[in-house]
Order: C-alpha cells, then sequence, then structure tokens
C-alpha cells in the first residue's frame, strides 16, 4: 500500500487544444441562441417530414384527381 499523501488539489492540464476550445465556443453559442436553434432544426424536421412523405406517396396526395376529371369531361 502506498503511504504517500493523496494530492487533492491536483489541477490536470492537458494543455492547450484547438478542439476542446472550439467546442466550448460552440456550446456557448448555442446557449446563448437556444430559441433560434429550436425555431431551426423543427424547421428542418418538418420539411424533413415533408419530403419523406412525398417519396412514400408521390405528388398524388396532393393532386386530388383534377385531371382525372378534367379527363372526364372537363367538369369537377
Amino acid at each position: 500500500m502506498n503511504k504517500q499523501p493523496v494530492r487533492l488539489a491536483k489541477v490536470e492540464n492537458d494543455g492547450y487544444s484547438f478542439f476542446n476550445s472550439m467546442n466550448y465556443r460552440v456550446e456557448a453559442w448555442f446557449n446563448r441562441h437556444a430559441l433560434l436553434c429550436i425555431f431551426v432544426l423543427f424547421a428542418l424536421l418538418v420539411a424533413a417530414f415533408v419530403f419523406l412523405m412525398f417519396s412514400i406517396v408521390g405528388i398524388s396526395a396532393v393532386e386530388s384527381g383534377a385531371m382525372r376529371n378534367f379527363m372526364n369531361g372537363g367538369y369537377i
């Protein structure tokens, strides 16, 4: 067993890291502009959902038979 006293006040210093510095800056920016980030994320999610639905269903979901009715005599 080690009889050396424990250094509780030891400061872990990894030195300057560009990645850590940028990580802190980006995190601080997100914290300051949280509402803007939520709105942008919501808009992107809605756009992705609409794109996914159009890719699954196709344009027929919004056409509602207008061309079929036109071809049947021009009346709706």
